[in-house]
């Protein structure tokens, strides 16, 4: 087997098997025993080549090219070794798995070197001591204040913790795993997706702020995603418009979602004239209805929303 046709086994192990392993909802024991199979060829792979110096530096560079543009993350040779477990966090991850399946599979095909229970408990730890951390803080009050204060400290606890956390991280691929598990926790309440909305405004002073903000914002998109932002009820529009002005500023994809749900929003408000003064007429609540003006007019003073929107 020569090098080349090493890198496209690992390529469709990477490219094709984990991104599907992560999400896709068609799995059977069938698929999950195939997949397997392939990590485990991944690892036969290392096991065959790892005392060849010369094969594992050329390999070294090939998978840190592959890696490090379909997944975000730098890995090479040595990495394959730990092929089967990588691909059990990604069958961890996906929410159309569920565990004690996966386990059966496991446990029926024992893939090589694989400790199912050490995995799930790499996997869901960081995720645990989010929500211990997020619970705790429901106890906090504070005397004459709004509830977006309490909502931006809670927000810059969870920002340091999870700084501190990921920095602790022990291997690479946790990082990406663990970060996944926490916000996609996170994103089932509107208190939490709140939170994560401060998250996002917050200022990056550091590399691995950007990138918690970054799996922040693709999270939060697929979970808003899936409602109808077109509702003047929806959660995005009891926020601060100032704070959804500036995340849109930092980052194109929310702009995008915010626009394309002011559009839509703007079709269940119409104007009509009373004493020849311009005023709206809607069907739903008027205080859903103020609220959505105030991200029009907010966006009208100083961005440009007007001019993708007719009033």
């Amino acid at each position: 087997m020569n090098q080349t046709e090493i890198l496209r086994s690992y390529q469709h192990f990477y490219e094709n098997i984990i991104p599907k392993a992560r999400c896709s909802p068609i799995w059977n024991e069938k698929n999950i025993t195939g997949a397997f199979m392939w990590a485990s060829f991944c690892e036969q792979i290392y096991d065959k080549y790892s005392e060849d110096t010369e094969i594992v530096a050329n390999l070294d560079e090939g998978i840190h090219q592959l890696t490090s543009s379909h997944t975000g993350m730098s890995f090479c040779f040595k990495n394959l070794k730990q092929s089967n477990a990588f691909l059990c966090q990604s069958f961890l991850q996906n929410p159309n798995i569920q565990k004690n399946f996966l386990q059966d599979i496991v446990l029926k095909i024992k893939p090589s070197e694989l400790d199912f229970d050490k995995v799930s408990l790499e996997v869901y730890e960081l995720d645990t001591l989010c929500l211990e951390l997020l619970q705790s803080l429901k106890f906090i009050t504070f005397q004459d204040s709004d509830e977006s204060i309490y909502i931006e400290i809670k927000a810059e606890l969870l920002l340091d913790f999870l700084k501190d956390a990921i920095i602790h991280l022990s291997t690479e691929k946790q990082y990406e795993s663990q970060l996944s598990f926490v916000l996609d926790t996170l994103c089932n309440s509107q208190e939490s997706l709140a939170i994560l909305l401060h998250v996002l405004a917050s200022d990056a002073d550091c590399e691995i702020v950007s990138e918690i903000q970054d799996f922040a914002l693709n999270w939060m998109l697929l979970k808003l995603l899936d409602e109808k932002i077109g509702s003047l009820a929806h959660f995005l529009w009891k926020q601060p418009p100032l704070k959804l002005r500036k995340i849109a500023r930092k980052f194109s994809p929310f702009s995008s979602y915010y626009v394309d749900g002011l559009t839509q929003c703007a079709s269940s408000l119409s104007p009509e004239y009373e004493n020849l003064t311009k005023c709206w007429k809607n069907s739903g609540k008027p205080e859903c209805k103020a609220a959505l003006i105030a991200h029009f007019c907010n966006g009208y003073k100083d961005w440009h929303l007007v001019s993708k929107i007719y009033i």
